[in-house]
């Protein structure tokens, strides 16, 4: 289901048309309604009349949402990259794979409820805009801004109440205009109450609707020169369906629960701070804030990043527009128009003090919270709009068509193609359209076959994300719920680990048929900076989804079990480790032209006879050198030899094809000196060496004999 939460609303709607009760907040945290059943309750008392004049069928709450935590969504659903779109959605609700049809016809009329709401709002927004602006086309355009924002178009496309909140947010905000222009009867003060009651009763925070309504009562006070008697009468007028509305609701919360707003179900661990968030830590989450203001769809996706530059371009092209001075023109009635702007400032500054209070006590707050105000925002653009489209001659015009194309543009191409993107099973290939593949392939319990894995860079990042891409055949169809698990690993720990479901959780299992080759392009974020100069290892396994134990075995193409199943190494760069070199560092004249220049070294220990020494090298890399060479370091003497240590370099962990051209690689070696040396002179050699022999060494310019360099020598006496 939509929106990460919609099963709860839906579950709420259920609730209400089963028993005619509200949920009891009390178990918020363990039942199908969640932190929805302390939410105000129009919407779904409409939209469980909707199922009851359609008789639809009656589902059940737990079960539902033990399918949809068990079945049917991916337990690793948050992506480490927001951005990609392909990466780790829930799976789909009506896949076929489990039938739900009950649940698939009550949640289609909920949901058309959500949008019969929207339907509303756009309404009600015209009469707003109509009021500003007459009959002019920026009537239009601010309607048609304030209709395709494509997050608007979202919320009123699934089960929630938040066009329920918004569309009479947007009536009550019209009908204060109505009355500052003279419409001042009883009945539309009673009506006026009347929208702010149901407004409130359709979700709390838009109550701060009602600051431009108590702005409407003094300024019509103000402007008709009434008694203040007068202006009682009009607030009991305007209180008294509010009292009987969300009034009555919220002493229900009150008395049962302590909890008159019903925000107290958000107050868990799980989702709210255990301290509220300093104001610049409120800051710091406002991008997001503006960035889901315009769109975030389903649990986890966002649009392009292009249509939100876009749509920024509007608030930048509107910000213009409030630079230009006004037109000295005459403009009718200038004392309604400031009266205008207080209401509809009051009513946006409210809300937005709401967000934030909102920001700094809960999790996940995004930016569809600001939508009861939706309305004042796209006023606030259109009018900027209409400034800046009054600067030039003829750009009016344009303004209007670059506006109305943008958000157009974003709500039915770009969110479109951001949810097929993100919810469309993952492209099908045939063997040869694969990219070029290494580590495999690995069976797992005979039913998929890892065929290797691709990588576009084998060096990681320092943070952030390392991207591969696995790629998956299918060998037979099967029930068993599976998950992969893919980990950058040394000698068992683990820099970075990622799990997921196939298809990064849009392609389960259940949907697997015969010889489907697909892959996936996994982020798997790093918990650590890798160790420089390091090689990792890229481990993949397999998992039950439901139990989470490793028991997809895998084996090789013979049969022979394999219960690790590496498939790459990768490689931290050692990048510039001078810093890590002793301080007592001697200069050298040891060079291998093939690789790297010995730029210094250190000795820590007595070069004597049975004495641990430990030897650090500095090596600046000078030239590219792809084979898999060890290092030795060797004791001569006069009719003497020992080798001291021998090896792949750093530890074992840097192999020399894995060293780049200007990189400066610390090397440490532990060695003894041998305990039976006799009297007389003894020299240390180092050199590199494979199955093809030795590295030409030089000394300075002259070539080393045997290709042994000498880096120090010493004296043994009596």
């Amino acid at each position: 289901m939509a929106g990460g939460d919609e099963y709860h609303h839906y579950n709420y709607v259920q609730h209400v048309y089963q028993t005619g009760t509200l949920p009891d907040r009390a178990n918020a945290a363990t039942s199908p309604f969640r932190q929805a059943s302390g939410q105000a309750p129009l919407y779904y008392w409409v939209s469980s009349l909707a199922l009851r004049i359609f008789n639809a069928p009656q589902t059940n709450g737990a079960d539902l949402q033990d399918y949809l935590n068990t079945v049917a969504k991916n337990p690793w659903y948050t992506p480490p990259d927001l951005w990609n779109r392909q990466d780790n959605n829930n799976v789909y609700l009506y896949d076929g794979t489990v039938s739900l049809p009950d649940v698939e016809q009550a949640s289609k009329i909920t949901r058309i409820v959500s949008m019969l709401f929207g339907l509303v709002v756009v309404w009600a927004a015209h009469g707003v805009f109509t009021q500003l602006f007459g009959q002019s086309n920026w009537a239009s355009v601010g309607t048609a801004i304030f209709a395709l924002t494509p997050m608007f178009v979202y919320l009123s496309s699934f089960t929630r109440n938040d066009t329920a909140a918004t569309a009479f947010a947007t009536l009550t905000l019209w009908q204060c205009l109505r009355i500052l222009k003279g419409r001042h009867s009883a009945g539309q003060w009673l009506l006026l109450g009347l929208l702010l009651g149901l407004a409130g009763l359709a979700k709390v925070n838009t109550l701060t609707v009602g600051f431009a309504v108590a702005a409407t009562i003094i300024f019509w006070w103000r402007n008709h020169h009434m008694t203040v008697l007068r202006a009682v009468i009009n607030t009991m007028l305007v209180a008294l369906p509010v009292l009987l509305t969300v009034g009555a609701w919220m002493l229900y919360g009150w008395i049962i629960y302590g909890d008159p707003f019903g925000t107290g179900t958000h107050y868990r661990p799980d989702q709210a701070y255990e301290t509220a968030l300093s104001l610049g830590a409120v800051v710091s989450l406002l991008p997001n804030v503006y960035v889901t203001y315009w769109a975030f769809l389903g649990s986890t996706t966002y649009m392009s990043p292009w249509a939100y530059l876009l749509l920024g371009l509007i608030v930048v092209m509107a910000l213009l527009g409030y630079c230009r001075l006004f037109s000295s023109q005459h403009r009718p009635n200038p004392k309604l128009i400031r009266q205008q702007a207080i209401l509809i400032i009051v009513f946006g500054a409210a809300a937005i003090v709401a967000m934030l209070q909102w920001l700094r006590t809960v999790h996940f707050v995004t930016g569809h919270v600001l939508y009861p105000a939706h309305i004042v925002i796209a006023i606030a653009l259109t009018v900027g709009l209409s400034r800046l489209g009054a600067w030039f001659q003829g750009g009016r015009r344009l303004v209007q068509l670059i506006a109305v194309a943008i958000v157009a543009f974003s709500s039915i191409f770009a969110a479109s193609l951001a949810l097929i993107e993100a919810f469309s099973p993952p492209q099908l290939w045939a063997t040869d359209q694969l990219p070029d593949l290494q580590g495999g392939p690995f069976d797992f319990d005979g039913v998929i076959r890892l065929l290797g894995i691709h990588l576009d860079d084998n060096r990681l990042p320092q943070h952030g994300l390392y991207s591969v891409t696995l790629c998956w055949q299918v060998l037979q169809e099967t029930d068993r719920p599976a998950a992969f698990s893919v980990r950058l690993t040394r000698e068992g720990h683990d820099i970075g680990v990622r799990t997921s479901i196939h298809g990064m959780g849009h392609y389960p299992s259940s949907l697997w048929h015969m010889d489907d080759i697909f892959c996936d392009d996994i982020d798997i974020p790093l918990q650590q900076s890798p160790e420089p100069a390091t090689l990792y290892s890229v481990q993949v396994n397999m998992l039950d989804a439901e139990t989470g134990n490793f028991d997809w075995l895998a084996s090789t193409l013979g049969g022979e079990s394999v219960p690790y199943p590496f498939v790459a190494e990768v490689i931290a760069s050692a990048g510039d480790m001078r810093s890590q070199m002793p301080d007592d560092t001697l200069g050298s004249n040891v060079n291998f032209p093939q690789l790297a220049t010995l730029e210094r070294y250190s000795v820590d220990g007595d070069l004597m006879p049975g004495e641990h020494v430990r030897l650090s090298l500095l090596w600046h890399v000078t030239a590219k050198n792809n084979a898999n060479l060890k290092q030795f370091i060797h004791l001569y003497g006069d009719d003497y030899f020992i080798s001291l240590a021998d090896g792949i370099p750093h530890s074992n962990a840097y192999p020399t094809w894995a060293w780049q051209v200007g990189e400066y690689i610390v090397d440490q070696w532990d060695f003894i000196i041998p305990d039976n040396l006799l009297p007389g002179e003894y020299n240390i050699r180092i050199g590199f060496y494979d199955e093809q022999g030795r590295l030409s060494a030089q000394n300075g310019d002259s070539p080393s004999p045997d290709n042994a360099a000498l880096l120090v020598s010493f004296e043994v006496t009596e």
